[in-house]
């Protein structure tokens, strides 16, 4: 019965949406209207909110999947507006459910990458009857702090003088304004430099950002007016909250640190993080084919093969990662002080095995049980085993 509601609610979609254009725009009731593309013939939908960037690495790559792509108010081909009375965090949730209403789902797949990464989650805490999941993709830090000055600081460390000089030698000659597609072109190649694990990718993601779109253009930005309007932010009583099933996807070589992701899984429920090993703050553009794999197979609740995150046990959450695909199920319990073992035997054994490591309470990244050790591992490992 159950397959049965759910391939109705599917032809459903299909039908309402065969009525709707591929691409167009979404009045905002508030003179600002967002564009949005279709792609992809998969049977689940995911709705992301882009800036323009991601739409030729979905087009390309997913097509497993069907997928809604709006460009976000001031951002890609959606409108521009110079009244920044309109331009915050709120006024990007509140589209997100215009472009709900507008396709007529019920609930939706979500995705946000950087600071949307952070707006679906505000989404979904203010609108659970309506996400049945979220991928953030680089979010940033659910709460001002040391993540995220950490974040600032290492993109500083990361900038490319040469690319930084030529960006003001053009702003100097006046091409910001005679020619600003070029200008665009040049300022974003030394902002992604910043942000990517591996240079030799920089002229490929350079050349996929749309500086056709007026919304692109330096002088056009509107983002730090987004930032700046979050003041000290602390959403941490918000995505407590969320019910909707969670992935978050991180680059190792992300100037966001690795704690930042952690600590979201740690509040989110049932979150899951995916970690991309070459890959910067653009896992989407870096490693495209690796990347919507791991989507393809969280949206239908397939085994990602390498993950990690936070399983709520006997009161206490354990920090657990994942890996390999095959069977048997192999759990390897860890860890205490120095875990170069526990690491070697765990890496060796994912070449054959599925294997889960944890830490166990009081240790790692692991809390500490409120009752102290009331629990003894044979019963963590029992519970884990049932998680």
């Amino acid at each position: 019965m159950k397959k049965l509601i759910l391939l109705i609610i599917t032809i459903v979609f299909v039908f309402s949406c065969s009525t709707i254009p591929r691409s167009g725009f979404i009045d905002t009731g508030d003179d600002t209207r967002l564009h949005y593309r279709i792609t992809g013939t998969g049977a689940d939908t995911i709705v992301v909110a882009d800036i323009g960037w991601g739409y030729p690495y979905i087009e390309e790559f997913g097509d497993s999947l069907t997928w809604i792509v709006y460009d976000v108010r001031d951002r890609g081909y959606s409108d521009n507006t110079d009244n920044m009375d309109l331009i915050s965090m709120e006024h990007e949730i509140a589209d997100m459910e215009k472009v709900r209403q507008y396709f007529k789902i019920n609930k939706m797949n979500v995705l946000g990458w950087s600071y949307l990464g952070g707006m679906v989650a505000l989404y979904a805490a203010k609108y659970p009857d309506h996400v049945n999941s979220i991928i953030q993709v680089g979010p940033i830090p659910f709460k001002i702090g040391e993540h995220w000055n950490n974040f600032i600081q290492d993109r500083i460390s990361r900038a490319d003088s040469a690319l930084d000089n030529r960006v003001k030698q053009l702003q100097e000659q006046g091409i910001d304004k005679s020619d600003p597609q070029i200008y665009c072109k040049e300022f974003w190649k030394a902002g992604i430099a910043q942000i990517i694990a591996d240079q030799k990718n920089l002229d490929r993601l350079t050349d996929n950002v749309p500086c056709d779109c007026e919304n692109e253009w330096p002088q056009n930005l509107s983002i730090g007016q987004i930032i700046a309007k979050l003041g000290q932010w602390d959403w941490t009583e918000q995505i407590k909250t969320i019910q909707a099933k969670s992935l978050i996807i991180h680059g190792m070589a992300d100037n966001i640190p690795l704690g930042s992701s952690e600590d979201w899984a740690r509040l989110v429920p049932g979150s899951r993080i995916y970690k991309m090993n070459h890959s910067g703050h653009m896992p989407m553009a870096e490693e495209p084919d690796i990347f919507f794999d791991a989507v393809k197979k969280f949206i239908k609740n397939k085994t990602l093969g390498l993950e990690s995150g936070f399983a709520e046990v006997n009161g206490t959450k354990l920090y657990y990662e994942v890996a390999g695909q095959r069977e048997p199920l192999v759990l390897v319990h860890g860890n205490f002080g120095d875990c170069r073992h526990w690491d070697f035997n765990f890496n060796e054994l994912a070449k054959k095995f599925k294997v889960i490591r944890y830490d166990v309470r009081g240790y790692g990244k692991s809390d500490s049980s409120p009752k102290g050790f009331e629990y003894a591992d044979h019963d963590d490992l029992k519970a884990l085993m049932d998680f």
